[in-house]
């Protein structure tokens, strides 16, 4: 069994949580990466997400299942929205995964400006 490669910087600016995710994410590497974000996100009432994805980031078809309900766990957590970008094709191809009834605020897209204003108007 191969072992996966996967690197997340996280670094928490004001109330917006930012990451970077790089390297194949699977479900460990994924439970990981939220257990970071929830422990560097305890102290706040609300705040934001925003994960800038790098080109070689990747996920398998049952990670990103996974990936939306670790979104939704951020939200009880008070995550109040969800911004990624970044120039991995993960951004083209996330938005097919999202799920109907997936509540929380998303936005994707490859403006880094963009996904910035949509979160400050969040929080």
């Amino acid at each position: 069994m191969a072992v996966l490669e996967y690197e997340s910087n996280i670094e928490l600016i004001g109330n917006i949580l930012h990451t970077h995710p790089q390297g194949d994410f699977d479900l460990i590497a994924l439970k990981e990466h939220a257990e970071k974000v929830i422990a560097m996100t305890e102290t706040l009432d609300r705040w934001a997400l925003f994960e800038h994805t790098m080109e070689d980031a990747g996920l398998s078809t049952t990670s990103m299942t996974y990936l939306f309900e670790t979104y939704r766990s951020f939200s009880e957590h008070g995550c109040q929205g969800i911004a990624i970008g970044g120039e991995s094709l993960f951004v083209d191809i996330i938005p097919s995964y999202v799920v109907d009834g997936f509540s929380v605020p998303l936005k994707i897209s490859h403006c880094d400006q963009e996904l910035q204003s949509f979160l400050q108007g969040l929080i």
